[in-house]
């Protein structure tokens, strides 16, 4: 029987070479495929007047950096039913323009209403905001009460702040002499209200031993007994704390029966420390007359940063009579903060009192904010 002829050998080599080459072709056409950027629009924010009832249109235009495919725009807020586009999936070559037309409700009552504008595309989006004040007063007319609330800090403590410490001291006390040592610490209304409790911490390097370790917060004994060497803690009641100068006394008994000696404690450290947990929020009133809130438009806020505020700033919580108006993080990078609000957050209507009415501003969490020539300003039709 014959044999069969051997087949050639399979260059493995080749296989390799052949996949790295349509790889790199395949890479090569992917890449030289431009993306689609995103839309692009110049403006940030259209601001209209309008009456109950009137129509008006404004026009903007898209950009985008490529070719764009398909383009949609859309409202959204609470004038978001009152709008519509002239056209919507379109392409861009280049720049398109698009006119908004915004017919405001008949029975719509006078206010600031706001919404947003999203334009969308398949490599992005840029957005525009739209404010539509109503009014049916002639000449739109709107007066302005400006509230000085001046300069202050809105801060929120929680931890452990030392008022006072020594370190290195001897403390000793006999029937003819004494040596005590004193800490001091002031704490004012507002930090009294969120204290916790207090500590005074010890650090006892020797002692001989020869009688107790005494130790007074404003007079009151808070410690009589023997303290050996190493640390002790002692815990202070908030209860004998005082709005005012705070006076801790740290002495030795004496000796007992040895009447020639003295008892000593060699002191390393001695902390005088409060725990606080708490706001301190600010609180200002203004007050505000029935004609002034039946014909109520806004409020408006500004204030400069203050040098003082500490890096970084949780969110703020800002409320007009209990309502929260403001919850978010305030500047601190930029140099002012500039901002309306005629509703709460939620969307309802503020409860505004014929005469006192009060602004507050608080943290939640750890905070330290300075404000400078701040001033609320009630804007209303007049």
């Amino acid at each position: 029987m014959a044999e069969l002829p051997a087949l050639p050998k399979v260059d493995e080599f080749a296989f390799v070479l052949l996949a790295g080459v349509a790889t790199i072709l395949i890479l090569a056409l992917a890449l030289s495929t431009p993306l689609e950027g995103g839309p692009i629009v110049d403006a940030t924010t259209f601001s209209l007047t309008m009456k109950p009832g009137d129509t008006q249109t404004f026009d903007f235009v898209v950009k985008g950096k490529t070719t764009l495919t398909a383009v949609n725009v859309t409202a959204a807020g609470e004038v978001a039913s009152w709008i519509k586009f002239n056209k919507n999936n379109f392409d861009v070559r280049d720049q398109t323009t698009v006119v908004v037309t915004i017919k405001a409700p008949l029975n719509i009552t006078n206010g600031l209403y706001t919404g947003r504008v999203t334009i969308t595309g398949s490599g992005g989006k840029d957005t525009f905001s739209v404010n539509i004040d109503i009014s049916d007063r002639t000449g739109n007319k709107t007066s302005k009460k400006p509230v000085n609330l001046g300069d202050f800090t809105v801060s929120y403590a929680k931890g452990t702040e030392t008022l006072d410490s020594k370190s290195d001291v001897t403390v000793y006390g006999g029937y003819f002499s004494s040596s005590p040592i004193m800490l001091t610490g002031n704490i004012d209304n507002e930090k009294l209200n969120i204290a916790t409790d207090a500590n005074i911490e010890l650090a006892i390097g020797s002692t001989n031993g020869m009688g107790n370790l005494i130790v007074l917060l404003n007079d009151n004994e808070v410690y009589n007994g023997a303290a050996g060497e190493g640390m002790m803690s002692i815990p202070i009641s908030k209860d004998i704390l005082k709005n005012s100068s705070n006076t801790v006394l740290i002495k030795a008994a004496a000796p007992g029966l040895a009447f020639w000696s003295s008892t000593t404690y060699d002191i390393q450290w001695a902390k005088f420390e409060v725990s606080y947990d708490g706001a301190f929020p600010k609180n200002f009133t203004f007050t505000l007359s029935a004609d002034q809130i039946s014909n109520f438009k806004r409020f408006a806020l500004f204030w400069v940063v203050g040098k003082n505020t500490v890096k970084p700033v949780p969110e703020m919580k800002i409320k007009i009579n209990n309502q929260i108006v403001y919850w978010k993080v305030p500047p601190y990078e930029s140099p002012f903060l500039d901002t309306t609000f005629k509703e709460d957050m939620f969307g309802s209507k503020l409860a505004l009192n014929d005469g006192e009415n009060t602004i507050t501003f608080s943290f939640d969490e750890n905070a330290f904010y300075s404000v400078t020539d701040a001033t609320l300003t009630i804007e209303y039709y007049g």
